[in-house]
């Protein structure tokens, strides 16, 4: 889910908003696995306006161990 704060659009209606990815990029195997029963590190990378510095203020990540049924809150 995207939630963001921005100004009412101008006389036309209409207004062209910045569109920014956030990329899962974990260390994986040329098969796309990774090593059972140990850590795996899952760095976030931005790209797009979001990627500029200081125009994130809070990022979140929610995760689901039950496909999507229920989703936590991920401890940094």
């Amino acid at each position: 889910m995207w939630t963001f704060t921005s100004a009412r659009p101008g006389s036309d209606g209409t207004a062209r908003l910045p569109l920014s990815t956030v990329r899962l990029a974990p260390k994986l195997s040329l098969e796309g696995t990774a090593p059972a029963c140990g850590t795996l590190t899952v760095p976030l990378k931005l790209s797009g306006a979001a990627a500029a510095a200081g125009q994130v203020a809070a990022l979140t990540v929610n995760v689901s161990y039950d496909g999507g049924r229920t989703w936590k809150p991920l401890a940094p």
